[in-house]
């Protein structure tokens, strides 16, 4: 997969056909469509099999792919520049997001634009681990966050850089503090985009093959966090949409029986979650829609 990433580095962001790999047309989108947004420095086919279980069910399914180094804001932008190209059927049919991590922060930016394709069409979001209130102050935890994703994509030396805008927003220390205007905005927003939030609680992530080195870096992420419980990199009080943001509005989920076993990896990759996934986005995103299994 680190191939993937690099391509997406030098080439630019791209929303395809979860199940064709091809770039998005406007034959694509006829339906509700879902699209799935991974998180840093991952690829949008890390995403590939939530992606398949949401167009068994009825939907159409697509991939944002873009450079996850150039930071949150940055991320919003690629989306909204790629979604115009399709923006006409998914006026008619309506679009929900579901993301991954930091994917969820690109997510909610994306739902602050003031386009009317963001306005009139998006239908939910689905944000699974995203860390809303950041993931770790100290600078120390971005190390840890770009090993963990050498161990999930592949080493990656042509974008790694602890010093990108995504680490230092993801970790409180850009200058524009975008993460505290962010949620200030989701705040003060008329508009209530449908949220369900996910966490998983084993406090433990995959750090390469070493059982040892993996041991004593959870254990020195973990004094980092402080916070329990956690799914290894993200609290529950940061996963949890209205408790970190405190809007007042949105759904938690952290009671499916799998909870304690899942970390921040697994969220993509666990059934139960999948069933969580298209069970609202059929209740609550789009209630009554003609969705039917392919």
């Amino acid at each position: 997969m680190a191939d993937e990433v690099l391509d997406v580095i030098r080439s630019g962001a791209t929303l395809v056909n979860s199940e064709t790999h091809k770039w998005i047309t406007v034959q694509d989108v006829t339906c509700p469509t879902i699209i799935f947004i991974h998180g840093f420095t991952s690829h949008g086919r890390y995403m590939g099999q939530l992606a398949g279980y949401a167009h068994a069910h009825g939907f159409a399914t697509a991939l944002f792919n873009y450079d996850s180094y150039r930071g949150i804001d940055a991320g919003a932008c690629d989306l909204q520049a790629r979604l115009r190209v399709v923006s006409v059927p998914l006026r008619q049919h309506g679009y929900a997001l579901v993301a991954h991590s930091m994917g969820g922060l690109v997510a909610l930016q994306h739902s602050l634009d003031e386009s009317e394709l963001a306005t009139c069409a998006l239908r939910g979001m689905i944000l699974l681990g995203v860390p809303h209130a950041g993931t770790l102050r100290d600078k120390r935890v971005v190390s840890y966050m770009l090993d963990w994703a050498d161990w999930l994509t592949g080493p990656n030396p042509y974008a790694r850089h602890p010093a990108s805008p995504a680490a230092l927003q993801l970790t409180g220390n850009d200058k524009e503090k975008l993460l505290t205007l962010l949620a200030k905005r989701l705040k003060e927003t008329v508009i209530r985009v449908p949220c369900l939030s996910v966490s998983g609680g084993l406090n433990f992530l995959e750090f390469g093959n070493g059982q040892f080195s993996g041991t004593v870096r959870n254990l020195v992420l973990q004094r980092l966090i402080k916070d329990l419980p956690n799914d290894g990199l993200v609290p529950e009080s940061s996963a949890d949409y209205s408790r970190a943001l405190a809007v007042g509005f949105g759904t938690h989920c952290n009671d499916y029986s799998d909870y304690c076993r899942i970390n921040h990896t697994c969220l993509t990759r666990n059934q139960q979650i999948a069933d969580v996934i298209v069970s609202w986005l059929l209740t609550k995103a789009f209630p009554g829609a003609n969705v039917s299994s392919h």
